[in-house]
């Protein structure tokens, strides 16, 4: 679940826009695949991008950049 990464990330990495931006705008994009039953299909790099495709990410690319960067991070901890 994406918001278990915040229980890896440090506190001194912890930002606000965690949970008032990525978080919410993830959401909303699995929603958006969910409710479509295209979560065989659609992957987090490649040709079926989440980031690509589903909205808030198909619209504004700024905001992909900033969730995709976050959650590299967001792995990085966990490594």
């Amino acid at each position: 679940h994406p918001e278990d990464y915040l229980n890896w990330v440090p506190e001194s990495d912890r930002r606000t826009n965690d949970t008032q931006v990525v978080l919410p705008a993830l959401f909303a994009a699995l929603d958006f695949v969910y409710q479509r039953g295209a979560q065989g299909q659609v992957m987090l790099e490649g040709r079926s991008n989440l980031f690509q495709i589903a909205p808030p990410f198909k619209d504004d690319a700024a905001l992909a950049k900033t969730v995709t960067t976050r959650l590299r991070e967001w792995h990085g901890h966990m490594a």
